[in-house]
């Protein structure tokens, strides 16, 4: 996955969890950040986010990256495929 792609993820704090409409979706948009790695370099299975709140609010905080389990994000869809017409892969 590139960095700083578009993704949705479920919310693992109760603060995030607010955020979230009672009747709509169940997951926030983020931009991924990157990969936890352990001691050593193997992948530890985790993801970093960072919430797409923290980047709209447009605040001088600096945005807080959220540790978050690979099974709980996906990536962001464009409605529709796009084709590279040389090579025909969808990206």
């Amino acid at each position: 996955m590139p960095c700083c792609a578009n993704v949705h993820f479920l919310p693992t704090n109760k603060d995030y969890a607010e955020l979230l409409h009672p009747m709509g979706s169940k997951t926030l948009p983020g931009i991924f950040a990157g990969y936890h790695q352990q001691v050593g370099g193997q992948w530890s299975g985790d993801v970093y986010v960072v919430p797409l709140v923290f980047i709209e609010r447009n605040i001088q905080e600096k945005p807080r990256c959220r540790r978050i389990p690979v099974a709980n994000m996906t990536m962001a869809k464009k409605k529709g495929y796009e084709r590279d017409p040389e090579d025909g892969f969808i990206f």
